[in-house]
């Protein structure tokens, strides 16, 4: 992730305090990036009324779509300081995952913002829908924010795979994220890699020889072990700074985001469909509940393809000439 030109921040519903905002500023105010605001709006009661009265459907609409972006407007004025202008951005439709895909493809923007709520004093709160298809489907690097902090970041946390076939690639590219942001942010980085382990004791010798069993795992063990090493010493990461982990990625990861007081932890997401995905699940999708910091997800440098195909298109290529929804008049 290079330094920040155009930063996209998905507004809150109530438009009231926003971490992710407040974020997004200190980001532009390091970088000199641009920082829009973007409400993704729609309402079922008011597009119910197109098969009743379409014309009361467009006056009723009209003016709800004013309200709502004077109020857009008013928060993007409120929000700028230390010289950083936030520019006010409303679209209207659903569903508003496909709305959001496609302006944030079209748009170019380096990296895009949005809050996860948080419960009853500060208590985690799990993800929402729109907060899971994001991660799965967002183009841009995302960063979902909680608010756990004030201005900038101290430690920030990338989790890599560096001996698993799908991180392949992914794993240089979330290195190189936390990397720019730990720079951009004069903020210490840490590296954790957690290996899945075996089921209980009992469970495997049912079946198979234990002993043989056990080998074989410290084997692969320490092959992950050295994946990990190499790749972090490859890249400079400090000793004291690398964390090898056992058990559920998404479970021991959090955990350690929480012991090591992380701000931010940096994760790749590999899209997958189908079967596969829920025979496999998702480690990132895990963390946006298990996680107590800012996530921010980073993709693969092939996902427009798999994203191509997710909206049943053939390459890239189209999918950049795809319009998301038609143009408004």
């Amino acid at each position: 992730m290079s330094q920040h030109r155009r930063i996209l921040v998905i507004a809150t519903p109530g438009l009231g305090r926003s971490p992710a905002l407040e974020r997004a500023i200190e980001l532009a105010r390091r970088s000199g990036a641009q920082v829009e605001l973007a409400r993704f709006d729609y309402h079922l009661g008011i597009a119910a009324l197109a098969a009743l009265q379409p014309a009361a459907m467009l006056r009723v609409q009209t003016d709800y779509r004013a309200q709502r972006e004077a109020e857009l407007a008013a928060a993007a004025v409120a929000a700028g300081r230390d010289g950083v202008r936030v520019q006010p951005r409303y679209f209207w439709g659903e569903p508003l995952i496909d709305r959001i895909v496609g302006v944030v493809l079209h748009g170019g923007y380096e990296l895009v913002l949005k809050d996860i709520a948080e419960g009853a004093a500060g208590a985690l709160t799990h993800s929402s829908p729109l907060d899971r298809a994001l991660a799965r489907l967002c183009p841009a690097p995302l960063l979902l924010v909680r608010d756990r902090y004030q201005g900038k970041p101290a430690r920030i946390l990338a989790a890599v795979a560096p001996d698993h076939e799908d991180a392949i690639g992914l794993d240089q590219q979330v290195l190189g994220a936390a990397q720019s942001l730990a720079r951009q942010c004069e903020a210490s980085l840490h590296l954790a890699y957690a290996v899945p382990g075996l089921p209980d004791g009992a469970a495997v010798s049912a079946w198979y020889d234990e002993d043989a069993v056990m080998a074989a795992y410290e084997a692969l063990r320490l092959k992950q072990r050295n994946a990990f090493e190499q790749f972090a010493e490859r890249h400079g990461v400090a000793t004291e700074h690398r964390h090898l982990l056992d058990g559920d990625p998404a479970s021991e990861i959090g955990g350690l985001a929480h012991e090591q007081a992380v701000d931010i932890l940096v994760v790749g997401s590999v899209y997958r469909r189908g079967l596969r995905r829920l025979l496999l699940g998702s480690t990132t999708e895990q963390l946006l509940d298990n996680a107590c910091c800012d996530l921010l997800v980073v993709k693969p440098a092939d996902f427009l393809d798999s994203l191509a195909r997710h909206y049943h298109l053939d390459s890239a290529e189209a999918l950049r000439q795809h319009e998301f929804w038609p143009a408004e008049v």
